[in-house]
């Protein structure tokens, strides 16, 4: 399996190019049902890797996770944060039974590569890599993390998932996750202060 040294050389090396080249070499469809395939950018970033799609909890390369992000440009042309990033699906009733030294949350951060595209407002199938950075989750921002873990897992307990919404946490927020209201799906978000650290905007 890749390592993340090299895994960043080649993700570095699609700076500048579009996806969807990549997509079509590796006949991964961007559009399904007439309707966008929102995990077509990511799922090809896998494939280029080596990686078989899969949708597990653990991290994708054993020792480290590859995220994908949209980006957008703001006015100056420097990358920003176009939505949150989800970080792993969750179970409440695993995350109260997890602590934290041994949560996919906590697997997930600990080392990432992290690589933004921009798509084109006129088409959206389209992903111009922009940047890929590794992240490895500081000690003093993993207390932090764990503090938002430690009480997202207190109200699962006592409260259960209902009054987990994306108010509760300061570095990484808990919430549905899936089209539509009402959903059933949750994730672990980073929220914005944690997503401009993992990609240098900060």
């Amino acid at each position: 399996m890749v390592t993340r040294p090299r895994a960043l050389t080649r993700l570095r090396g699609l700076v500048g190019s579009d996806l969807q080249e990549l997509a079509r070499r590796y006949a991964i469809r961007t559009h399904r049902d007439g309707r966008l395939n929102k995990g077509w950018a990511g799922q090809t970033l896998e494939r280029h890797l080596g990686v078989a799609l899969n949708s597990r909890q653990q991290p994708d390369f054993r020792d480290w996770e590859l995220k994908g992000v949209s980006l957008t440009l703001d006015a100056t042309g420097v990358p920003r944060a176009k939505e949150t990033m989800a970080i792993t699906m969750f179970n409440p009733s695993h995350v109260i039974a997890t602590p934290f030294a041994q949560s996919h949350l906590r697997q997930k951060l600990r080392r990432m590569l992290v690589v933004g595209w921009v798509a084109d407002a006129g088409s959206p199938a389209n992903a111009t890599v922009v940047c890929a950075e590794p992240f490895n989750l500081p000690p003093h921002v993993e207390v932090l993390v764990k503090a938002d873990y430690d009480r997202i897992r207190g109200l699962l307990r006592v409260y259960g998932p209902g009054v987990v919404t994306g108010r509760v946490g300061d570095w990484v927020q808990a919430r549905p996750k899936g089209p539509g209201r009402g959903s059933t799906s949750r994730a672990f978000y980073a929220r914005q202060r944690l997503f401009d650290l993992i990609l240098r905007f900060d």
